[in-house]
């Protein structure tokens, strides 16, 4: 019995190994692709804020994803200057190039 119980922690110590890196390499990935101005950008934003899509509305931004505004994440547009300050302000947790995504992700 004490085996298997040993057996059960050895897989769920592993299990979450694997998530953890794989997501500190989603995390160093995402942030290596800075926004540019002018160019699509994802909205990421906190669970307890308005949501990605209030965000973008909120900055003055154009939503290019049709989910409603309280997600996590939207893809939007901005004419000229991207408002990065702002949109933190209201709480994005990060700003990504939906372009570069979406070439990273295999979409062109």
């Amino acid at each position: 019995m004490r085996s298997l119980v040993r057996q059960i922690a050895g897989i769920a110590l592993l299990v979450a190994m694997l998530v953890l890196v794989t997501g500190a390499a989603l995390v160093v990935t995402v942030s290596a692709l800075p926004p540019r101005d002018g160019a699509p950008v994802v909205v990421i934003a906190s669970p307890w804020s308005t949501g990605a899509g209030g965000m973008v509305d909120a900055a003055g931004g154009r939503r290019l994803t049709p989910w409603p505004p309280r997600r996590l994440a939207a893809l939007a547009v901005f004419d000229g200057h991207l408002p990065a300050d702002s949109l933190r302000r209201l709480g994005a947790w990060a700003l990504v190039d939906g372009g570069q995504l979406a070439r990273f992700c295999g979409v062109s």
